[in-house]
C-alpha cells in the first residue's frame, strides 16, 4: 500500500472513530437505555446541570449538595461504568436494571460495584428518570442517589448530610481500628501486658502509629484537636490480656474522654474492644458494655 493510500486509510479511521465517539457521547433521551447512558455520561463529565435534564422534575439550579458532590468527585477522579443493562417498557413507564462500577484514580481503583434499579417515565418524546429515594438509606444505589440529589435541593441536602455523616463515622472507625492494631502489637511486645495509661497512649504507641492524624475524629477541628479524640480504658492499665474475662464486650479504646463516650456521630460513638474488633455503638447498647476486666 502506498504512503498516500495509507494516509487516507488512517484519516478515514480517525474520522470514523471520532464520529462513533461523538455519537456515543451524544445527549439522547429517546429511549430508556439512551437516557440512562446520557445521565451517566453527563455525570462522568461532572456536568450535573446536563445530567439533571435526564431527571423528571429536576431543578435547573444546582443545590449546594450537588456542587459539593461534583467537586468531591472531580478531586477523586470518579468515573461510573455501566454493564449488563436490561430494560423493560410498559407503555409510558419503564424500568432499567444495570450493573454500576465506581472507579477512581484514573479508572485504576474500584471503589464499589452494585446493581442499580431505575424507574423512567415518558414525557412527550423524552424518557426521564423518576427519582425514588425509598431505599437510599438502607441500600446505596449511586444512580438513584444522584437522581434524587439533582431533583430536590431540600432532599439532596438531607441526603448529602447523611452521606457525609456516614463517611465521617466510617473514617473515625478506621482511625480507631488503626490505633487498636497498634495497641495490640504494643501489648504483644510487652509480654501481653497493657503497660500504659490513657495519658501515655500516644507516647507509647509512637513507634506503632504512622501518623498523628489517626488520633483525631474527622468531625473535630480547631481547638478540639488539642486533645486526641480517642482514649484508652484506664481500667485495663498494667493488666494482662489473659485476665480479661470477656474481651468481646470489654472496652479497650473508645471515642471520648474520662470514661465517657462521645456520641458525636448521630448519637453513635466508636469503640474498640479487647478482642480487637471495632464497632459503632448507640447509647442503649453502650449500657451493656464492660469497662472493668
Amino acid at each position: 500500500m502506498s504512503k498516500q493510500n495509507l494516509y487516507w486509510v488512517c484519516l478515514f479511521s480517525l474520522v470514523s472513530f471520532a464520529m462513533v465517539s461523538a455519537k456515543a457521547m451524544a445527549f439522547d433521551l429517546s429511549s430508556p437505555r439512551a437516557t440512562v447512558h446520557s445521565f451517566v455520561s453527563s455525570i462522568n463529565q461532572y456536568n450535573f446541570a446536563q445530567a439533571a435534564k435526564c431527571v423528571e422534575g429536576a431543578e435547573t439550579e444546582m443545590s449546594e449538595a450537588a456542587k459539593a458532590i461534583g467537586n468531591d468527585w472531580k478531586k477523586q477522579d470518579i468515573t461510573l461504568v455501566l454493564s449488563d443493562l436490561r430494560s423493560s417498557v410498559d407503555k409510558s413507564d419503564a424500568t432499567v436494571i444495570v450493573n454500576v462500577t465506581i472507579l477512581t484514580k484514573g479508572k485504576k481503583k474500584v471503589l464499589s460495584a452494585h446493581e442499580s434499579h431505575l424507574k423512567l417515565s415518558r414525557q412527550a418524546e423524552d424518557w426521564k428518570i423518576v427519582s425514588d429515594d425509598s431505599n437510599l438509606y438502607s441500600e446505596f444505589d449511586v444512580l438513584s442517589f444522584m437522581a434524587t440529589v439533582l431533583k430536590s435541593s431540600e432532599e439532596s441536602q438531607k441526603i448529602y448530610e447523611t452521606a457525609k455523616g456516614n463517611a465521617q463515622l466510617n473514617s473515625c472507625r478506621s482511625n480507631l481500628k488503626q490505633i487498636s492494631l497498634a495497641l495490640q502489637m504494643f501489648v504483644q511486645d510487652h509480654n501481653h501486658v497493657f503497660a500504659l495509661t490513657s495519658s501515655s497512649l500516644k507516647k507509647e504507641l509512637k513507634a506503632y502509629v504512622m501518623a498523628d492524624a489517626v488520633y483525631y475524629c474527622p468531625v473535630v477541628s480547631g481547638d478540639d484537636k488539642k486533645e486526641p479524640s480517642y482514649s484508652f480504658n484506664n481500667n485495663l492499665a498494667n493488666i494482662t490480656e489473659a485476665s480479661i474475662k470477656d474481651p468481646s464486650k470489654t472496652i479497650m479504646l473508645y471515642e471520648g474522654t474520662n470514661g465517657e463516650l462521645n456520641f458525636r456521630h448521630n448519637d453513635k460513638a466508636n469503640v474498640a474492644f479487647a478482642d480487637g474488633h471495632v464497632k459503632s455503638i448507640g447509647r442503649k447498647e453502650a449500657e451493656s458494655l464492660l469497662w472493668k476486666p
